[in-house]
């Protein structure tokens, strides 16, 4: 009967805590976990002080990378950046009715206009609940030159540790 108690306690554990869509992965977890879980994982040049950064490439059809982000050697945000090239119309509508089906409608829905040096970066940003613990945010970001041409479009879905949210980059 113990054991049964036990089983049922860590089958919980797992099931309740674990980061939507990255189930052996919890938030504030440290970079062994994430080796643990995604095995060829490499370490990144971050360009933000005291943030690692963490990537596999290519870790299913349709993604780029998978980027882990730790903060005092903590895990607070993990990105899929989707491959460009792979991913058209039919496949985002696909991906975001997966993502829908999964976290539910989007709480939010917020325009993405950043004016760089050179460039600027438009899109917008659905945000979703999937949890108590985490916040969901499917992004499509273009970048268009001086000129107006398209440079670079990305599609990234980024998961944060809610507690973290207002805190770190």
């Amino acid at each position: 009967m113990m054991k049964r108690i036990i089983v049922l306690f860590l089958c919980m554990y797992t099931l309740s805590f674990s980061i939507v869509d990255f189930e052996n992965l919890r938030w504030n977890d440290k970079v062994f976990d994430i080796m643990l879980a995604f095995p060829g994982v490499e370490e990144e040049e971050s360009y933000q002080p005291g943030i690692k950064t963490y990537t596999l490439s290519p870790p299913e059809e349709f993604v780029e990378t998978y980027k882990f982000y730790l903060i005092d050697e903590s895990l607070y945000k993990i990105e899929v950046v989707f491959d460009s090239e792979k991913v058209g119309r039919a496949e985002v509508k696909e991906i975001y009715g997966s993502i829908v089906k999964k976290m539910g409608k989007p709480i939010s829905q917020d325009p993405i206009n950043k004016d760089l040096i050179n460039t600027k970066q438009a899109g917008s940003s659905r945000t979703s609940g999937p949890d108590n613990e985490t916040m969901a945010f499917f992004k499509g970001i273009d970048t268009i030159d001086s000129e107006g041409k398209m440079i670079d479009s990305k599609l990234i879905l980024e998961y944060r540790d809610r507690a973290m949210l207002d805190v770190y980059p």
